[in-house]
């Protein structure tokens, strides 16, 4: 045990005396080295820490720090070289000079709060100044209590090389950003030099694939008209996407029917599809979808969509659709490109979107070009406040969806369009007429064989390859209707057909129909002032078909 003796000399009866008393200590010094070695503890876990560590007590004077906080010294800084214990924190900090004078002043500020019970913590981050140096700190301040007293534990952190670190990250975006610039902006400036000889290439390359009788010749400028579409399709892909890259690309907004657009684009490429024996048709859930948007930029969309699935689809078809969906909380307009061809990899799915980025590439790549396009369209649709995505599977084809954002009502536009399909199938359910003849004037087998589908069951259906063997037949028999190519390849085209067929006492006020790829209002116009009663643009659905059967076979009546 530990004892405490006191010795003290008295006097005692007349004669000086020793008065002696002893006190039992020893839960004093236990108490006593439990504390020196909790202490010690203490000193020893602020000394293994990382940061600048510093306790304040009530009035701001440091009252303990650790080891770092002794080594911690900014010239001219927040704080002054190897302050200690004793130092007021609160009196350096307001005391601080040329650019740290601001945060000093804040700084004390905060920490009487932290005192006061006001708040619990709060940090910020500094510049702190040497001569060989320029360093980062960010400074904690946490509060607590001591025996009912309040305290305020100061770290400072060394984030310098945190901050080396983002600036030169900052430095490399901002060089990456400035060469995607300059090579943008001398892509646009080069556009004139590179597009000016491509008008005498490809100029002079058809002028004389008409005039040239030797077929070897003739292959030989039939492949320099190829290669040099391919260059110019090229180079407009680059030059648009640095022109979308450089902000130069301008949105022209205007209100039009998205499903017109959708037609436009399928008659463009019809001839392409029939080219490779594959359909392509149109699915659109309502008759008109109007949007504010740019239709150069969509229509560029879809060229390169539809482009796409035709050039990776070798049996099938390909087929656009448009509706209205709800897509993250949002009302929108999808157009669906499907297909049924070669099919995405998953994981290919993101890199077909990278530019200059192909799922096939290197030396032995199965499909040329130069993976522009998608980067581009995703670009163009993202700029017309759009999305796109990809659903795809290996062998099975592919469907990308373009949202673009409609202030539509879903429920009251589903409802109401729903009535008209339904209302137009009633009508049509009973238009059967087994016993009226169309003549189809139609030089595609793969349009005739749809055409024979989709009418064998309302009416008797006969055919004409030409524009020769169409007079042959309207001579020889009587037709209720004609359905009119006006493209029919070599020879005589539709509409001098159908002239000629007016001049026939019989067909004088016979319903003709302008069955054509030819799909602007202008040349509807132009069908129908030349011995047209009716119109119809391709592709066109089963619906679309039969109600104009309907229309020109109910005439006759």
């Amino acid at each position: 045990i530990d004892v405490l003796f006191n010795y003290e000399i008295i006097e005692f009866n007349g004669k000086p005396a020793t008065f002696a008393t002893i006190k039992d200590i020893t839960q004093q010094k236990k108490a006593e080295k439990e504390l020196k070695e909790s202490e010690q503890f203490l000193q020893k876990s602020l000394d293994s820490l990382s940061s600048n560590i510093a306790v304040l007590d009530e009035k701001g004077f440091i009252i303990a720090v650790n080891k770092r906080w002794k080594e911690f010294g900014i010239k001219n800084g927040l704080l002054e070289k190897n302050f200690c214990v004793g130092i007021n924190y609160i009196q350096l900090c307001e005391n601080a000079k040329g650019d740290y004078a601001e945060d000093g002043i804040l700084v004390a500020k905060e920490i009487r709060s932290l005192l006061q019970g006001e708040k619990e913590e709060f940090h910020f981050e500094y510049p702190c100044h040497s001569p060989l140096e320029k360093r980062w700190f960010i400074a904690h301040f946490t509060s607590f209590e001591q025996n009912g007293k309040p305290r305020v534990i100061v770290a400072h952190e060394n984030i310098t090389e945190r901050k080396i670190a983002e600036q030169k990250i900052i430095e490399a975006k901002e060089k990456a950003e400035e060469a995607n610039r300059l090579k943008s902006n001398f892509l646009l400036n080069m556009s004139h030099e590179l597009r000016t000889p491509l008008v005498g290439i490809l100029g002079f390359a058809e002028i004389l694939l008409s005039e040239l009788e030797n077929e070897d010749h003739k292959n030989m400028v039939e492949t320099i008209l190829t290669s040099g579409q391919r260059l110019l399709e090229t180079l407009s892909l680059i030059l648009n996407l640095s022109k979308v890259e450089s902000g130069r690309e301008e949105i022209n907004l205007s209100e039009f029917d998205v499903n017109t657009i959708c037609l436009e684009v399928a008659n463009l490429f019809t001839a392409q599809a029939t080219k490779k024996n594959l359909s392509l048709n149109i699915d659109f859930r309502y008759k008109e979808l109007f949007i504010k948007s740019d239709q150069r930029l969509l229509r560029d969309v879809l060229n390169n969509l539809v482009n796409n699935a035709i050039k990776f689809t070798n049996e099938g078809g390909i087929i656009i659709s448009t509706y209205i969906t709800n897509y993250n909380d949002k009302n929108y307009i999808a157009i669906e490109v499907s297909d049924t061809g070669i099919g995405i990899p998953e994981d290919k799915i993101d890199l077909i979107f990278e530019e200059f980025r192909q799922v096939s590439e290197g030396m032995n790549r199965s499909f040329e070009g130069t993976g522009l396009g998608l980067a581009l369209t995703k670009k163009v649709v993202q700029l017309l406040g759009g999305e796109i995505k990809v659903e795809s599977k290996v062998g099975f084809g592919s469907k990308f969806i373009v949202y673009l954002p409609s202030e539509y009502n879903l429920h009251t536009l589903t409802l109401q369009n729903k009535l008209l399909v339904n209302q137009e199938k009633h009508e049509l359910k009973n238009e059967v007429f087994p016993d009226k003849k169309i003549l189809a004037v139609e030089d595609d087998w793969v349009s005739r064989k749809f055409l024979e589908i989709v009418l064998k069951d309302y009416c008797v259906v006969e055919f004409a390859n030409s524009a020769v063997e169409a007079l042959e037949k309207v001579k020889s028999n009587f037709y209720d209707a004609i359905l009119m190519d006006i493209n029919l390849g070599r020879g005589q085209d539709g509409i001098t057909t159908t002239q000629l067929i007016r001049q026939i006492p019989d067909y004088k006020n016979t319903p003709i129909a302008a069955i054509t790829a030819f799909a602007t209002q202008q040349d509807k116009e132009e069908f129908l002032s030349k011995g047209c009663t009716h119109y119809l643009s391709k592709p066109y659905t089963k619906i679309a078909l039969l109600k104009l059967v309907d229309e020109m076979l109910s005439i006759q009546k």
